[in-house]
């Protein structure tokens, strides 16, 4: 496992991040996942032994039972708290209003009709689904470990947060930090994923391409 600064905090996070959101099962978030104490801890064991020193979570994961499940396996690994980080979130405010924010009913159902989660651009997700499983296909590993190698190679990226349900997908997602992806694969994978440009950016490029230049040089 390689490690990463975390922004100027002087702390070094390994590049995956272990998270929890599929600890518990309790209420809404059965439906992203439902591992009991004794997953939990195969899990997070797991990760620690493979170099994980990053944990996310946050309160209203299964109602706060992940931050517990988190907190319990910690205590039972007996593992140092200070060799770990342990990030959370809390609240979850969705908008100004004094119901936009907390755990109540209304609250939730009012995310599952509107913020899909994680949202995702349906359009043009096919066409990044598709340069996944030829890099994967390709490389001869599975398109989640592809997923996480190509995000790697961004040197804005300090850590990627995994979210495991068994063993067998744990394993497949840490063994992503040796995966070594070939240039015209990260090409592939860029330009398959890459935003439509918007103003001014695409008028920057557009004043500055190649053909334009020189016609700019040739008339002075």
């Amino acid at each position: 496992m390689r490690y990463r600064s975390f922004g100027r905090t002087g702390l070094l996070v390994s590049e995956l991040c272990l998270g929890t959101m599929i600890f518990g099962g309790k209420g809404f978030w059965e439906v992203v996942g439902k591992l009991c104490a004794k997953e939990v801890e195969a899990t997070i064991g797991g990760a620690l032994e493979a170099g994980v020193n990053f944990i996310d979570t946050a309160d209203v994961y299964s109602e706060g039972e992940s931050e517990t499940l988190v907190g319990g396996t910690l205590a039972a690994l007996a593992r140092p708290r200070e060799q770990l980080i342990v990030a959370t979130k809390v609240r979850g405010r969705t908008g100004p209003g004094p119901n936009q924010v907390g755990l109540s009913r209304s609250h939730i159902m009012a995310s599952i009709d509107a913020f899909d989660f994680p949202p995702v651009d349906r359009g043009r997700l096919p066409k990044v689904l598709d340069a996944l499983r030829t890099v994967s296909k390709a490389s001869d590993v599975s398109v989640a470990r592809v997923a996480l190698a190509w995000q790697l190679t961004k040197p804005f990226v300090t850590s990627i947060i995994i979210g495991a349900k068994s063993k067998t997908q744990l394993d497949d997602n840490l063994a992503a930090v040796d995966v070594k992806l070939a240039p015209e694969h990260v090409a592939l994978l860029d330009a398959a994923s890459a935003l439509p440009p918007e103003y001014p950016g695409w008028m920057l490029d557009w004043q500055n391409r190649e053909p334009r230049v020189q016609e700019a040089k040739a008339a002075k």
